[in-house]
């Protein structure tokens, strides 16, 4: 039944899109459960085959497996609230009135992205945050909403501030390893990760600097493999497990972790004009990343390697798609043009 499928990703790795891809399509309704890895963890002369086991860099997935969910598990335990300012963690230069929530929907009034690693090199942490509190923040800017890598920054050191723990060490002990997941994810800064093992990626401005295991991301890297907004190496069977958490946290069900649906209500409700919610974005009108197919009662998020998931809440549907997209460094405009309509081929097949 899913031949379309695969016909479209092998069609993605001939045309130079990535060299390897796993994909998850589970349907309630039709009663599919199907994960399956495609392709090679680098060129097409590699001779380490992706399954459902190997390692992406997830990029920006980060955000919402990770952070998002941290913050989740806070505001359970009542160490957090999303009104909470974020001026009781840090000394703001400008804008007082910043709470979690415009961190984690985007309409704090930050840039999207600074390179910091232009002007630190090695254990930057504390540099990239003095400079994003020292940021100006336009007001006017708040209204527009702003995909912000800074914010979730922000947030990571937030947790950390919180729990006394790293991001990476609160996020494992609370969401992972009771999920016992610890097998499907990783932090590289202390774990480093082999060609057999991971889809490589290289630096998009210098294609010969190849990334095994070690970060995309620039300004991840310079604060050691770790931060709110990238870092996360995972597999499609752990993407597919916390994906469908959320799935059933967005539906009010019962969860492994126990978090309370009701008390998590907010996180899934769109800001006014914007496609955001809380950790998650929505499909967007025209020409959304999810394709024509996906109901107003979605949600998902997209990782720049590229990397993604969408949630069709109404008609119970759930596609990952995790690829290498960052090893050609012309894919781009190829990737914009295959991602939506990978969606499309797997929505008109199921619906």
């Amino acid at each position: 039944m899913l031949e379309p499928v695969e016909n479209v990703i092998k069609k993605g790795i001939e045309n130079r899109v990535f060299t390897g891809a796993s994909v998850a399509v589970w349907s309630a309704s039709k009663n599919i459960n199907f994960l399956k890895g495609y392709g090679a963890t680098e060129s097409e002369l590699n001779k380490h085959p992706v399954t459902t086991q190997t390692f992406f860099d997830l990029a920006s997935l980060t955000k919402p497996l990770v952070t998002t969910l941290c913050i989740m598990k806070l505001v359970e335990d009542k160490k957090v609230s999303l009104a909470t300012p974020i001026c009781n963690f840090f000394d703001l230069k400008t804008d007082n009135k910043i709470t979690i929530k415009c961190l984690l929907s985007h309409s704090s009034g930050l840039p999207a992205h600074f390179k910091f690693y232009e002007e630190c090199q090695k254990d930057c942490t504390n540099y990239v945050l003095e400079k994003i509190l020292a940021i100006e923040i336009d007001s006017k800017v708040k209204i527009s909403f702003v995909y912000s890598d800074l914010g979730y920054i922000l947030l990571g050191e937030i947790i950390k501030k919180i729990t006394g723990l790293g991001l990476e060490k609160y996020w494992f002990k609370k969401i992972v390893l009771p999920l016992k997941l610890d097998r499907h994810f990783k932090f590289t800064e202390n774990n480093k990760l082999t060609s057999k093992e991971c889809c490589l990626t290289k630096n998009l401005v210098n294609p010969e600097v190849i990334h095994c295991g070690s970060v995309h991301d620039d300004n991840c890297r310079i604060m050691g493999g770790v931060a709110g907004h990238a870092g996360l190496f995972g597999n499609l069977e752990g993407v597919y497990a916390l994906v469908k958490l959320i799935f059933n946290l967005a539906c009010n069900e019962s969860n492994v972790l126990f978090l309370k649906g009701d008390l998590l209500t907010e996180f899934f409700n769109k800001k006014k004009n914007s496609t955001w919610l809380c950790g998650f974005d929505t499909p967007s009108a025209l020409y959304s990343s999810s394709g024509r197919y996906f109901s107003e009662k979605s949600l998902g998020h997209l990782g720049f390697t590229v990397t993604s998931f969408w949630i069709d809440l109404e008609k119970e549907i759930l596609i990952i798609l995790l690829t290498n997209r960052a090893y050609y460094p012309d894919s781009l405009m190829k990737m914009k043009k295959f991602r939506p309509y990978f969606h499309d081929v797997i929505m008109e097949m199921l619906t």
